[in-house]
C-alpha cells in the first residue's frame, strides 16, 4: 500500500470518527432539551398538584362530617397526594442529574492544529492524530450518554405515576362534588 492509498484510509477514519463525535454532540444536545422540557412538565404537575391539595381541604371537613366512611376518600387523597408529590420530586432530581452529569467533551481542533505537529509531519499522519482524538472523545462520553438516557426514561415513568396519582384524586374529589349535590 503506497502512502496516497493510506492517506486515503485515514481520511475515511476520520471523516467517520468525525461524523460519529458530530452526532454524539447532537444527542447530548437533544437530552438537554428534553430534560428542560421535562422540568417545565413537572412544574406545571406541581402547580396542578397544589390546586388538587386546596380542593382536598376545602373537601376534608365535609367527608369527615359524614363519619367513619368520609375517612376513607380524605385517607385515599391523602395518600395519592404524597405519592404524586414523591414521585415528582424524584423526576425532578432525577432530571437535575441528568443535567449536571458529564456531557460530551467538545475537541478543540485549534489547539490540535497548534499541539506539537512537526512540520514534517505528513498528511496520514495528522488526519490519524485528529480521527484518534474525536475518537477518544466520543468513546469517553460513551457510557454517561447511556446512564443519562436511563435517567431520562426512569424521570419520565415517575411523571406517569404521579400523573395516575393526580387523576386518582381528580376521580376521589369529583366523586365528593356529586356526593355533595
Amino acid at each position: 500500500m503506497d502512502i496516497s492509498e493510506s492517506g486515503e484510509k485515514w481520511k475515511i477514519y476520520y471523516e467517520a470518527a468525525k461524523l460519529e463525535y458530530e452526532y454524539a454532540v447532537t444527542n447530548s444536545s437533544k437530552l438537554d432539551s428534553k430534560a428542560y422540557t421535562l422540568l417545565t412538565v413537572c412544574a406545571f404537575l406541581f402547580t396542578a398538584l397544589y390546586t388538587v391539595m386546596g380542593y382536598v381541604k376545602e373537601n376534608f371537613v365535609w367527608h369527615i362530617s359524614k363519619g367513619v366512611c368520609g375517612y376513607v376518600p380524605v385517607i385515599l387523597s391523602s395518600f395519592l397526594l404524597l405519592m404524586a408529590g414523591w414521585y415528582l420530586s424524584k423526576s425532578i432530581f432525577l432530571l437535575i442529574a441528568i443535567l449536571n452529569d458529564s456531557k460530551t467533551g467538545r475537541a478543540n481542533v485549534y489547539e490540535l492544529m497548534n499541539d506539537n505537529i512537526p512540520q514534517e509531519e505528513n498528511y496520514e499522519i495528522t488526519l490519524r492524530r485528529f480521527a484518534m482524538t474525536y475518537a477518544s472523545y466520543t468513546k469517553a462520553g460513551e457510557q454517561a450518554r447511556e446512564e443519562r438516557h436511563k435517567k431520562l426514561a426512569r424521570s419520565i415513568e415517575c411523571i406517569y405515576h404521579s400523573l395516575y396519582a393526580i387523576f386518582g384524586m381528580f376521580v376521589i374529589l369529583l366523586s365528593g362534588f356529586i356526593l355533595q349535590q
